[in-house]
């Protein structure tokens, strides 16, 4: 479900992603959100039955991707160390060059072989669609900077789904909270 969407044209912009289960593995919601400047300009997030804490963290940059129009940079903020820890070293860094990952992905990666991933990575699946979609971003000229932020809480227990506040994009903990609210909404409709 698309929240908000002015239709303007963007060169750069800044995202938070965020997903959860409840319990894990249980009912699971993915939520993102975009700003450009400070204000937000887009949102979206869903969910499933039975999911993980991981996947739904996967499923929001993936989705955030499949959504977001090609040519235009990322500012891409999570609190999952698992999703940006796979594409970047130590969780912080861009992604310029297709298939130029220097997380695990990298690894993953080199043992492809005749286009079947061969390595035993959890959550295979998912990190072929976030791979594809990257890719797709990069050769249509997008510059994807991704940086850790903490998250709010360990869990998404407890929270209430309130959806968006009017808060400004500026500060990353800010961005994060909505992806978190976004997220709960998702994991509550599931």
């Amino acid at each position: 479900m698309i929240i908000y969407h002015f239709n303007l044209k963007m060169k750069r912009i800044k995202a938070y992603t965020d997903g959860g289960c409840r319990p894990n593995p249980g009912v699971g919601g993915w939520g993102w959100v975009y700003f450009t400047g400070n204000e937000i300009m887009w949102s979206n997030y869903g969910g499933e039955k039975q999911s993980t804490n991981n996947k739904m963290e996967l499923t929001a940059v993936i989705e955030l991707l499949k959504d977001l129009k090609l040519g235009i940079d990322l500012l891409l903020y999570s609190d999952s160390q698992y999703v940006l820890k796979g594409l970047v070293k130590d969780g912080n860094g861009k992604l310029e060059k297709s298939g130029i990952y220097t997380g695990w992905m990298n690894n993953w990666l080199k043992k492809v072989r005749g286009g079947v991933w061969t390595a035993p990575a959890k959550n295979r699946e998912y990190w072929k669609n976030l791979d594809k979609e990257i890719r797709r971003h990069i050769k249509g000229g997008s510059i994807l900077e991704l940086r850790w932020v903490k998250g709010h809480s360990p869990s998404l227990q407890g929270r209430e789904g309130s959806g968006l506040s009017p808060r400004r994009g500026d500060n990353p903990n800010e961005g994060n909270e909505i992806a978190d609210r976004l997220a709960t909404k998702g994991l509550k409709e599931a």
